[in-house]
């Protein structure tokens, strides 16, 4: 932020690249806390040795999925939305962080696979000088952007710069991780996400072009939304959605 400020004239930039900054790690709570959660977990286990890797795989690959399970319906539904939000949340001068928010939608998918690599599998298990070289690389490779980018295109190059390094922390951390343990995405274990999350953002910008942007038309759009994309992995019987609706209500039935 200081950079922005200091390299770029418009200080008004500073504040449209805070406020959706802020807005995108308000979405990301959902992801990080499951890292925070598994970390001790999986350090425990790690203690056991070799027997207890094909556990930390399974309970990792279980995490991979929720991660992509969440984060490709939020990044569709955040483009799909967000024109018509900003249009009755913000003034008329902060419209234009509509589109810097679009731009770093990214993030929300580079930084939930970080968590998995990095912050439940790496530092866990011990691999505390590679995870920090894969910070390093991406807090380098966000300096130089930012040095690049920023004077010309002021918040739009800062968000350009953040979504690429943060991809470049991942791709570091995937390097380290991928011939130590099987986290692999696998086409069809996620296309039916991102089919019904496409489906999911037809029906938001559609509601959102027909419906007059205010809090009443946004509630709709996420209701709407989120019923579309949780039906549909119903109806194509996802077994990761089918697992974790099976058991939401086995503990509505328990708690009844």
């Amino acid at each position: 932020v200081s950079m922005l400020g200091y390299l770029y004239p418009n200080v008004a930039h500073v504040s449209y690249y805070q406020q959706a900054q802020r807005f995108i790690k308000m979405f990301l709570f959902f992801i990080t806390s499951i890292g925070a959660v598994m970390l001790p977990r999986i350090a425990n286990m790690n203690t056991k040795g070799e027997e207890a890797k094909a556990e930390i795989t399974r309970f990792l690959q279980i995490t991979l999925r929720m991660a992509l399970y969440l984060a490709i319906p939020m990044i569709v539904g955040i483009i799909t939305l967000i024109p018509s939000f900003i249009a009755w949340f913000m003034d008329a001068e902060f419209q234009i962080v509509a589109p810097l928010i679009i731009f770093t939608t990214p993030i929300i998918l580079f930084i939930s696979l970080s968590n998995v690599y990095g912050t439940q599998y790496m530092l866990p298990t011990g691999m505390t000088k590679e995870y920090t070289k894969s910070v390093v690389a991406g807090a380098i490779t966000n300096a130089i952007l930012n040095f690049i980018l920023m004077p010309k295109y002021g918040a739009f190059g800062a968000i350009v710069a953040s979504v690429i390094s943060e991809f470049m922390v991942t791709v570091v951390q995937w390097k380290y991780v991928h011939n130590k343990i099987d986290l692999k995405i696998r086409i069809k274990n996620i296309y039916k996400y991102i089919l019904s999350s496409i489906v999911m953002g037809i029906v938001v910008y559609t509601i959102c072009q027909v419906l007059p942007p205010n809090i009443f038309s946004n509630f709709v759009a996420i209701g709407s939304g989120c019923l579309v994309y949780f039906a549909l992995l119903t109806v194509m019987k996802d077994q990761f959605h089918m697992n974790l609706l099976h058991k939401v209500l086995k503990r509505g039935k328990t708690n009844a």
